[in-house]
């Protein structure tokens, strides 16, 4: 690996819902890949806030359970392919089954 590939990002995590509420934590910082996935930050987030396993994040392995989604910047939805991460930017972990 380059030195590129091993440098990472800081971004602010944000919990909403039943997370936020299992996790005690309205956020949280995390350093990740400039080119991230939903795997790469479900990974960050179970290494950061392991009480979110099994409630937000899959328990065997790095993925947000099907009822979550996270969102970068309030534009974009983190998926499997990966996606531009900047230092300072926001990612939003909610219940795709919450009510507005």
């Amino acid at each position: 690996m380059n030195s590129q590939t091993q440098k990472k990002v800081t971004v602010n995590v944000e919990l909403f819902g039943h997370a936020r509420a299992v996790a005690g934590v309205r956020d949280v910082k995390l350093a990740l890949p400039p080119q991230s996935g939903a795997s790469d930050l479900a990974a960050a987030l179970a290494d950061a806030l392991p009480s979110l396993l099994s409630v937000a994040l899959e328990s065997d392995c790095p993925r947000l359970l099907p009822s979550y989604t996270a969102n970068l910047n309030g534009l974009a939805f983190i998926g499997d392919d990966p996606v531009s991460i900047s230092p300072g930017d926001a990612i939003y972990i909610f219940s795709s089954q919450a009510g507005g």
